[in-house]
């Protein structure tokens, strides 16, 4: 019994590494700089789409994290030499079909205003450098299954908190006393750098000698 714990305990508690890794250290925002795009724009939102979109890209980040370590396990092998090449199309190809399965599910389950928000948000959450880079990380790594959805968890509520973050450094800076041309989009980018900088400090930097 103390054994089975020990070992319960030990890939829980690696599970729980792997996600904090890739929501603190492997940020994907503030550590590798993916989505920041969409997520500047996000930040400006009032409409509330911003927590729609947070939802559907962690359901499409796990979701496709999972889809991705079994095309490894599976089709990548069968492509020889080229799966270096096809690995990024093949990894589309599986964001692709979560995108249309999550789009069946929103059209047969959501009620008609709901479905058209949900569907406007879809593409984006899904077609974004933030869900592929990703399962571009988790590929260069020797994850099994569970690692996997851990890290694409993680790496998706890291997303979250990026963009909660942004949204009330936005607040803070609109009431802010700054001169004009820093307002907008210029201060937001000097914040975004300041985190960028904060959550650097859990990796540190190496000297290539």
């Amino acid at each position: 019994m103390t054994i089975a714990n020990s070992i319960f305990t030990g890939t829980l508690g690696g599970l729980i590494l792997h996600a904090l890794y890739a929501m603190l250290s492997q940020n994907a925002v503030l550590g590798r700089g993916l989505g920041s795009s969409r997520m500047t724009k996000l930040v400006n939102d009032e409409d509330g789409d911003a927590g729609v979109f947070c939802v559907l890209l962690f359901v499409v980040q796990v979701l496709s994290g999972a889809l991705s370590w079994l095309a490894g396990q599976t089709v990548l092998p069968l492509l020889g030499a080229a799966r270096v090449h096809l690995r990024p199309l093949v990894l589309v190809l599986c964001i692709s079909v979560v995108f249309f399965f999550l789009f069946l599910v929103v059209v047969r389950l959501f009620p008609t205003e709901a479905a058209r928000r949900v569907a406007r948000q879809l593409p984006i959450a899904a077609f974004n450098c933030s869900v592929l880079g990703t399962l571009l990380l988790m590929g260069n790594q020797s994850y099994d299954f569970l690692q996997t959805l851990a890290f694409s968890a993680g790496s998706a509520i890291g997303y979250m908190l990026a963009l909660l973050m942004m949204i009330e450094g936005n607040r803070k800076l609109k009431r802010a006393d700054l001169p004009e041309s820093f307002r907008g989009l210029p201060s937001t980018l000097v914040y975004l750098g300041i985190l960028s900088l904060l959550i650097y400090a859990f990796t540190g930097h190496g000297l290539s000698v």
